[in-house]
């Protein structure tokens, strides 16, 4: 199953855009779309991290997964409320998304987070990888290439952080972030 335009029944589609509406209704509850950084919502990025795995061909759960990856994290920036596994259990989430909402903020909030990543199964080391990759590529968009509020030895910092994800990310993701990078360096 990919994301909501992939190839999958209408069945499988309504339960896609059910499972979406549900996400966004939890972020509006935990006031994403008004808590701004950068002069941007946390809702925007939280959209934009799932369209792009979306345009990745990623599977829905990790799509999912993306819309959600920041609602267990305190320390997001963005000032809003947070949830916890039981919240997003109670709006009917599907317990694959929760399980991998739950494996990012586990490897976020580690200091030796790719040493973590490398303890995964090798499915869930896939899915990780590309939401971390999407939302490092959505943050990286936002904050140097279109506002060009952040230093550039920061995004390629930021870049450097993250790249043992890299080869385990889709052949879409890889060249997407691949041709972001080059234009920066």
């Amino acid at each position: 199953m990919t994301g909501i335009m992939g190839t999958e029944s209408i069945k499988d589609r309504d339960y896609q855009c059910e499972q979406y509406r549900l996400g966004i209704s939890l972020l509006k509850e935990l006031e994403y779309h008004k808590h701004c950084l950068y002069e941007r919502t946390h809702m925007a990025h939280a959209i934009e991290t799932y369209n792009l795995l979306s345009k990745w061909g990623e599977g829905f759960d990790t799509c999912l997964a993306g819309l959600l990856h920041s609602v267990y994290s305190e320390e997001s920036g963005y000032g809003n409320g947070v949830a916890n596994i039981n919240q997003l259990k109670g709006y009917g989430i599907n317990s694959n998304a929760v399980e991998l909402v739950g494996i990012y903020e586990y490897i976020q909030k580690l200091p030796s987070s790719h040493e973590r990543f490398f303890e995964l199964e090798n499915k869930k080391q896939f899915q990780m990888a590309s939401i971390l990759i999407a939302d490092m590529t959505d943050q990286i968009d936002w904050c140097y290439i279109k506002n060009d509020i952040a230093p550039k030895e920061d995004i390629i910092n930021f870049y450097k952080c993250r790249e043992y994800a890299l080869r385990y990310c889709s052949r879409e993701a890889l060249k997407y972030i691949s041709k972001m990078m080059d234009a920066i360096i």
